[in-house]
């Protein structure tokens, strides 16, 4: 680290740029306990000391740190949304509005801080549900009105926040699994064993041999019957829209037939 420091610095100070160490910050992870967490930054060589694991920095606009845990990303969702309904609680303002800066302004960037961390359902309505109670306020409309109200797309039309996120998640899914680069590869090694484990019940990170002898079963079973078998190994991308003239099949557990002494998919 050290090492890319000084090129950097020696870059700076090439093309006669100044840097303030003092406004630098360091973060460290898994080091061990022995390691000086500090390093010389800055044209003046300031010292830069590493903040605790519990201290979050700003980089690119996202909070990270280096203890684990995103507690300090929903704690700032929630002051977030909060704040949004303070500044618009006493406002003359119509319900069109507060859906436009909900819709536009508030998902947007809650999306954003968000990128890395994974709420539940029940996590995602808590936190947007001050929002939806401003929205019933400016609509004059009791509190115990169901929330599936305001945000049916025909009606009210605000998106919640488990609806952005969702639709987010799906959208970034969909484009790494296609995607031709490392990522995608990386993608469908991960989700392959999780579809093999769905549709036959058993892991394929479970006993190797009781696996290999299941799927060499089912291939002479095939070849028996006339049915030929198409490698899919190869295959880099996988088109995940369905087609509206063909209905989704639902995968069937295996089951062993007693009397051919053989298992049936």
């Amino acid at each position: 680290m050290e090492t890319i420091i000084g090129i950097s610095n020696s870059f700076f100070k090439l093309n006669n740029i100044r840097i303030n160490g003092d406004k630098s910050e360091l973060l460290v992870w898994n080091a061990p306990k022995d390691v000086i967490k500090s390093i010389k930054m800055g044209t003046n060589n300031d010292l830069v000391v590493a903040k605790k694991p519990s201290q979050e920095s700003k980089y690119l606009g996202v909070y990270i740190k280096s203890q684990a845990g995103s507690s300090h990303i929903v704690k700032r969702v929630k002051n977030e949304i909060k704040s949004m309904v303070n500044l618009l609680k006493y406002k003359k303002i119509t319900e069109s509005q507060v859906v436009y800066v909900n819709n536009v302004v508030l998902m947007a960037r809650l999306e954003y801080w968000l990128k890395c961390t994974f709420l539940t359902q029940n996590q995602c309505r808590t936190l947007h549900n001050c929002m939806i109670l401003l929205l019933k306020q400016k609509m004059r409309i009791t509190k115990s009105a169901n929330n599936n109200i305001f945000t049916h797309q025909g009606l009210v039309g605000m998106t919640s926040l488990l609806q952005h996120l969702r639709t987010a998640q799906y959208a970034d899914f969909i484009v790494r699994i296609n995607s031709q680069e490392w990522d995608g590869g990386q993608g469908q090694a991960i989700l392959r064993p999780n579809q093999i484990k769905m549709t036959l019940g058993i892991s394929a990170a479970g006993p190797l041999p009781y696996f290999t002898k299941y799927i060499i079963e089912q291939l002479l079973n095939a070849l028996n019957r006339n049915i030929q078998h198409q490698d899919q190994t190869s295959r880099i991308t996988a088109d995940l829209t369905p087609s509206p003239r063909y209905q989704p099949i639902t995968p069937q557990h295996p089951s062993l037939d007693r009397r051919r002494k053989e298992w049936v998919i």
